[in-house]
């Protein structure tokens, strides 16, 4: 594998990871002062990763099903 064929993934990883950064420091500063933000949003972040996680198991099944739906036209 080489720089070129890598590079591409890199940068979409390294994108989003910063738009998540931002986004979180924007909903951390917006919530300052209310009580219980950090069990909210962590739990928010929790459960994003698990819904992340869950459509990433299924993505194989998801794609046959959404063929087989646009094939069968």
């Amino acid at each position: 594998m080489d720089w070129a064929e890598i590079s591409g993934p890199l940068l979409v990883i390294f994108r989003e990871t910063f738009e998540i950064a931002l986004i979180l420091g924007v909903v951390l500063a917006a919530t300052k002062g209310i009580v219980g933000r950090k069990y909210y949003i962590w739990s928010g972040i929790g459960l994003g990763l698990l819904g992340s996680a869950i459509i990433a198991l299924f993505a194989d099944a998801i794609g046959a099903l959404v063929t087989w739906q646009t094939s069968s036209r």
